[in-house]
């Protein structure tokens, strides 16, 4: 009991570090590993991000698992200035990139600045995801490509599609239930 109310600690304490010193916005329900949490990220509700990740300029929503050794909305260079360096010159800022609910990224993906990730996809490990990826999708590779949809008949897309992921896990898990009973 003892270990498991300072694990709880160990992570509140993170997660305040990194919203109050980093201008993030991380739900206190996430549970987060790593300490490369950078500006501007919001993390939704429920969602696990593994050790050793890098997350830059990124919203992520809820019920989301993001594997060990990700590497999501770096910056990126300007090859055409004379340097590449940051000291030398300005670095393009681009859009936050965005990750959908129930979304489970692989260990050692790396997701490009910008990109839009659906809701319910799985990027398979160590891929580069350097376009935007469709709701549900499952995509591998470098560069990513879609290999299959998680779901098939539209019956269990529309299920699937009605679940609020900003809900509570037992509503989240009544609503799986009705779902599973449509697909059996």
């Amino acid at each position: 009991m003892m270990k498991k109310i300072v694990k709880l600690l160990l992570n509140w304490l993170k997660l305040f570090t990194l919203n109050t010193f980093y201008h993030n916005k991380i739900a206190n329900t996430s549970v987060v590993h790593s300490t490369s949490i950078l500006n501007l990220v919001k993390v939704g509700g429920y969602t696990y991000i593994g050790p050793n990740a890098v997350i830059n300029n990124t919203q992520i929503g809820n019920y989301c698992s993001i594997a060990p050794n990700v590497v999501i909305g770096g910056m990126e260079h300007d090859y055409t200035n004379f340097s590449t360096s940051t000291n030398l010159c300005d670095y393009m800022r681009l859009a936050p990139t965005c990750i959908s609910d129930d979304v489970w990224i692989g260990a050692g993906v790396y997701v490009r600045a910008g990109i839009k990730i659906g809701k319910g996809c799985i990027i398979g490990s160590n891929s580069t995801v350097l376009s935007d990826v469709p709701d549900l999708a499952i995509v591998v590779g470098s560069p990513a490509k879609v290999l299959k949809f998680r779901f098939e008949g539209n019956d269990m897309k529309e299920n699937y599609f009605e679940i609020d992921f900003s809900k509570s896990p037992k509503y989240i898990k009544q609503k799986y239930e009705r779902f599973k009973l449509h697909t059996d």
